[in-house]
């Protein structure tokens, strides 16, 4: 173990590996100069974005935004491009893929609306209300998680942090939601896509957004 720690010290094997380098480098030199390209060298990442998309700020923590310039365009944008109104038809598309759109989400996209000038949401679309999560977090009922939780107050939440926390105020934690030993989802942001979100609309599950608990908890 020594003598290979004092090898990697010594300055001729450094000197072996420079020349090694240079002779890579001069071969590649002479199959370019006889017409030749290597495979896999060129551009680094030689790639074609196609197309267009849009990231979204995370929402929780401390770090949280919610203005609408949360929001970034990104791929294979070009001059001519309106980067609000690309912005515009992506969150119309991803709109028409929420499940249950809750008054936050409504209330995002509105803010959005409003900064950019452009029109996502259906005309006079008003949302639900939300979850009464006193009437359904009741002594008893069966809970399950989706996602990792960054709270304001608590910091970030796993799973185990969560279901400690249900089952200090009687509730009973299950890992999986089913159809029918499930009662409510609790999902770490409101507009969540999961699969688990995705069932508790089918299965018209009342779904709960990780702040409203955490609320529930500390009262």
């Amino acid at each position: 173990m020594h003598r290979g720690a004092h090898e990697v010290g010594r300055p001729d094997l450094g000197v072996r590996a420079l020349e090694r380098a240079r002779a890579v480098r001069d071969g590649a030199q002479r199959v370019r100069r006889a017409g030749n390209e290597l495979p896999g060298t060129g551009t680094a990442f030689r790639q074609l974005v196609h197309g267009h998309g849009y990231l979204l700020s995370r929402t929780t923590g401390a770090e949280g935004m919610t203005a609408p310039t949360g929001f970034v365009v990104g791929g294979n944008l070009t001059a001519e491009d309106d980067a609000a109104e690309v912005l515009a038809r992506l969150l119309t598309g991803t709109w028409q893929r929420v499940l249950s759109p809750d008054q936050d989400v409504v209330d995002r996209l509105r803010r959005v609306e409003q900064h950019y000038g452009v029109s996502v949401l259906p005309d006079g679309f008003e949302a639900d209300g939300p979850v009464d999560v006193a009437t359904v977090l009741i002594a008893g009922a069966r809970v399950c998680f989706s996602g990792t939780v960054h709270s304001p107050a608590h910091g970030p939440l796993d799973k185990d942090d969560l279901h400690r926390m249900a089952e200090s105020r009687g509730l009973v934690t299950v890992p999986t939601l089913t159809k029918t030993k499930t009662d409510v989802l609790v999902v770490a942001e409101a507009g969540s896509q999961s699969s688990k979100a995705k069932n508790a609309a089918k299965w018209g599950k009342p779904v709960a957004v990780a702040e409203e608990f955490l609320g529930w908890v500390g009262q």
